[in-house]
């Protein structure tokens, strides 16, 4: 049987990058390899984590004082959400950045760092973050890469 490869994009913003993970996401959709039961149940947790990780961040900006004035975009929100990329001195582990704003305060960045399995989440990995850490990462060497 043909082993279908993962796609691995990475690529500057702004040149097409998110209509090209739109477009391998919807053939990835035709081919025969399928997420297992383990990426299913770790991709709920993923789900989960992510929804309790920014419920507790709106809390924090609620418990001082701020509500309305909160700028804080769903994909943000995600565990795996937001400009991603390999830690350059852990190799196993990932950074996401999230941006958080509040009107007439300012913009905060907050970054998180989780294992490799995370990155799994999605059918197609995607950074913008150098391309020679992922293109000489084991764990991608048989991704089929943009």
């Amino acid at each position: 049987m043909y082993q279908v490869q993962k796609p691995l994009v990475i690529g500057a913003p702004r040149t097409g990058f998110t209509l090209l993970i739109s477009v391998l996401n919807n053939l990835y959709n035709y081919t025969f390899d399928t997420v297992t039961l383990k990426q299913e149940i770790l991709n709920s947790v993923i789900e989960v984590v992510g929804y309790q990780i920014s419920e507790n961040i709106i809390s924090g900006f609620k418990d001082n004082g701020i509500t309305d004035d909160l700028i804080y975009n769903t994909n943000f929100r995600e565990l795996a959400g937001g400009p991603k990329w390999i830690h350059p001195d852990k190799r196993n582990r990932f950074c996401f950045r999230k941006y958080i704003g509040v009107k007439g305060i300012g913009d905060f960045t907050l970054i998180t760092s989780h294992p490799l399995e995370v990155m799994n989440y999605y059918k197609v990995t995607h950074s913008h973050s150098n391309p020679e850490l992922w293109l000489n990462h084991d764990h991608y060497k048989n991704y089929l890469k943009f």
